[in-house]
């Protein structure tokens, strides 16, 4: 019986809430606790909380709203067989109660980044289906593992806009390379996305001018942050940002030749662990 709920815990944090994101939003959020310069263990368990929650409930409505799109992918297949389709909403909407507290308590700024999650999470999936227009799903995903998981960190900490301001060029280096980063995701799903319509850049202009298009974003995000970097603060903390873009043309290698789906989900994982190792660098900026 042990083992059996385990596995379920474990079959619901990586196919559910899809777990493996976390590596992305959680240091975010992190940093944004540390940039603010209000750093108590109170301020980032907060703040880890908060940004799992607000990015574990839109992955629940994504799994509800793709979940014949993920059939015809052969995706979470063990999903399918051990959690109704119908208890997803359910799932979703106690995650979103779970937040309601930091909302009626937290302060204004904390308050309207949350308004803009909840709005993100709703239209991503549900009424404008962000998720399925070109470029705008890519936005939505950039904007919610950059400037709104660095914005729940920094105003859960200290309501300073002006402060928030300064550190701007943070989070939006988060967010240009996660444009570039999160059309690794689509690479596997092209089949079923085809067959049911879903507009993203592998099934639009094909998988090689997507690769040439991810190729010159992430090359141009990163070529330009180094550049800023060594005329902000030097070439130490900005060298470092070589290796990041070096796993990130890893992950594009991988996808270009042959493939099944483990080959998608390793490059995948490998890019959202990057997303990791480019927190770990612009932590070094506060130290």
């Amino acid at each position: 019986m042990g083992d059996g709920l385990f596995s379920k815990i474990k079959l619901i944090f990586n196919e559910v809430f899809i777990g493996m994101i976390l590596f992305v939003v959680v240091p975010t959020a992190i940093l944004g606790v540390v940039a603010s310069g209000s750093i108590s263990l109170l301020n980032v368990l907060g703040a880890v909380f908060l940004i799992a929650v607000l990015q574990i409930t839109p992955n629940v409505l994504n799994n509800y709203v793709d979940w014949e799109i993920d059939r015809i992918n052969k995706k979470r297949t063990e999903m399918h067989k051990r959690i109704k389709k119908s208890s997803l909403p359910i799932m979703a909407l106690v995650l979103v109660l779970t937040t309601i507290p930091f909302f009626v308590y937290g302060n204004i700024y904390l308050r309207i980044v949350m308004v803009i999650a909840y709005f993100m999470m709703v239209n991503y999936n549900l009424l404008i289906k962000a998720k399925d227009v070109l470029f705008l799903n890519y936005a939505f995903i950039a904007l919610y593992y950059g400037p709104l998981a660095f914005a729940v960190g920094f105003f859960f900490s200290l309501p300073n806009l002006a402060l928030f301001e300064s550190l701007a060029w943070m989070p939006l280096f988060i967010f240009l390379v996660n444009m570039g980063f999160s059309v690794i995701k689509d690479y596997g799903d092209v089949e079923g996305d085809k067959a049911l319509n879903k507009m993203t850049l592998p099934v639009v202009i094909g998988e090689k001018a997507t690769l040439a298009y991810q190729f010159i974003l992430i090359t141009a995000v990163f070529a330009g942050m180094i550049y800023f970097g060594v005329t902000s603060f030097g070439w130490t903390l900005s060298g470092l940002l070589i290796i990041p873009y070096a796993i990130a043309m890893y992950a594009m290698r991988l996808v270009s030749k042959p493939k099944n789906s483990s080959v998608y989900a390793k490059a995948s994982n490998i890019i959202r662990i990057n997303a990791f190792v480019v927190m770990a660098i612009l932590f070094l900026y506060f130290i």
